[in-house]
């Protein structure tokens, strides 16, 4: 059976490998760091913030609001602990923007839902059939589980290019062969290297850049998109969903400090 090293995956599907072999931690600061506790390499106002009264307000105004199960709490109190390493169940949570008349980003509000029920059910409020796309995400795993896709990956470094034909046929099949737009990775918050995803998605990391993601830019048309963020391969352990914030930097600072470095994969729909 061929195989696929991660040169010639990126030719195809746009993706890198990387082995995870990187310890990841959660951060969850009250005041925006780096990881090594220096401060942001960006002074933008949209980076640094503060909690006044339990909610989390950049310097440019963005105000982070909380709800736990449909129900508003204070920010303060967001809670990723689900996500930590020890664990391997899903953080059910949304990431959404709110924005002005001329679209620039007044709020960003964190929806964590107690479970997948909860979660499916907001997403279809939002006009997203998330049911699909939970069910295709188990599909791939399974499969590539079950056929020692992921194994094989994990000790010679490459995939079988059966994987990569099944996967993009079942994708195509499931939702009607959807336009996926690219979506550009950092590592720094403002400049450094970047990597561009020409179809939106990456089932594991180039050499470097596991665990070492702290903003992304969806690059979508119409702010319609949807961001999925893995905290391992393959598209296993689902971190956060994003809503698509229409050709703007999303910071992994302030209350989102958690998903800071912790990317191992991504889809987008």
């Amino acid at each position: 059976m061929k195989a696929l090293n991660y040169m010639a995956i990126g030719s195809i599907i746009g993706v890198g490998l990387l082995v995870g072999s990187c310890k990841k931690d959660i951060r969850t600061f009250e005041n925006v760091k780096t990881t090594s506790n220096q401060e942001f390499k960006s002074s933008e106002d949209s980076l640094i913030g503060e909690y006044v009264d339990s909610v989390y307000i950049t310097k440019d105004g963005i105000v982070y609001t909380y709800y736990f199960n449909n129900v508003k709490m204070k920010t303060i109190d967001f809670n990723p602990e689900i996500t930590s390493e020890a664990s391997n169940t899903d953080d059910f949570t949304f990431i959404i923007p709110q924005f002005n008349q001329d679209s620039s980003i007044s709020g960003i509000i964190i929806r964590q839902f107690s479970d997948k029920e909860g979660y499916i059910a907001f997403g279809k409020s939002m006009d997203a059939e998330f049911e699909d796309y939970v069910n295709f995400r188990d599909v791939v795993i399974n499969y590539a589980i079950q056929n020692g896709v992921i194994a094989e990956y994990e000790s010679t470094e490459t995939v079988p290019t059966s994987f990569v034909t099944w996967y993009e046929t079942e994708l195509n099949t499931t939702f009607n062969a959807p336009t996926l737009f690219p979506v550009t990775v950092y590592k720094d918050y403002k400049g450094g290297p970047a990597w561009m995803h020409p179809l939106g998605y990456a089932l594991f990391m180039a050499p470097g850049w596991n665990n070492k993601v702290s903003r992304y830019m969806h690059l979508t048309a119409i702010t319609y998109g949807w961001m999925f963020i893995y905290d391992k391969a393959f598209f296993k352990k689902h971190l956060a969903t994003l809503r698509d914030f229409g050709w703007k930097y999303v910071y992994f600072a302030g209350p989102l400090a958690y998903l800071n470095d912790r990317m191992s994969s991504f889809n987008t729909i």
